[in-house]
């Protein structure tokens, strides 16, 4: 075996090695990109998830105002019908307006960056926007069924200013942490599906690409 065979022969091999390593370091870099990718979009759609519970849940905060105008407008009229049809009204125009501000964030289509990895997150998704729509229903309901008990209950000749305005309040604490238990419950199986991905190594996500 000639030098001049040999140093072509390890010319050969070096390049050789230089080309698999180039392979194998642009192989991990599409790997981690890949990855990342798909990690980042389940991270965006828990982070919808929790948003949309935020923006539902703020329904209790911004009904506060009309709370103290029903309030005033018992203790003023002492008329209990007009009380409540009042703060119904309050209450529809409330959860109407944050309806709209859910579908204003495009919360419903946070799963299309995984549909490619996964095409059964679509589905999955959508339960559960299902689900956490007929919660909503249920807290409007429960918003304006307890309100006319707590209104209809109150005595004319024992009205006076707050008395409404503390139970009013008392029962919407009750129920923002019923609906936070409600929601939290719904979303926690199909987030810790999430959470689970995102944990995955780079190689386990790629595979099943």
């Amino acid at each position: 075996m000639t030098t001049e065979f040999i140093i072509k022969f390890t010319s050969i091999f070096v390049a050789l090695m230089g080309l698999i390593y180039a392979w194998h370091k642009d192989l991990q870099l599409k790997k981690k990109s890949y990855a990342d990718k798909i990690r980042n979009s389940a991270g965006e759609i828990i982070a919808k998830l929790e948003r949309r519970k935020t923006i539902m849940l703020s329904f209790y905060e911004e009904i506060q105002p009309f709370i103290t105008d029903a309030d005033i407008l018992l203790t003023e009229s002492k008329n209990k019908i007009q009380t409540r049809d009042k703060f119904w009204k309050d209450i529809n125009v409330v959860f109407n307006s944050i309806r709209l501000k859910i579908v204003d964030e495009k919360i419903e289509i946070a799963y299309v960056g995984l549909i490619g990895y996964d095409p059964h997150i679509m589905e999955l998704y959508q339960k559960k926007i299902n689900l956490l729509e007929q919660i909503d229903d249920e807290m409007k309901s429960d918003a304006l069924l307890k309100t006319q008990d707590i209104i209809s209950e109150q005595k004319k000749e024992g009205v006076h200013s707050a008395i409404l305005g503390n139970q009013l309040r008392a029962e919407f604490r009750s129920q923002y942490q019923c609906y936070e238990r409600k929601i939290n419950s719904t979303v926690t199986e199909f987030n810790s599906y999430l959470i689970e991905l995102i944990r995955k190594k780079d190689k386990d996500i790629y595979v099943k690409k």
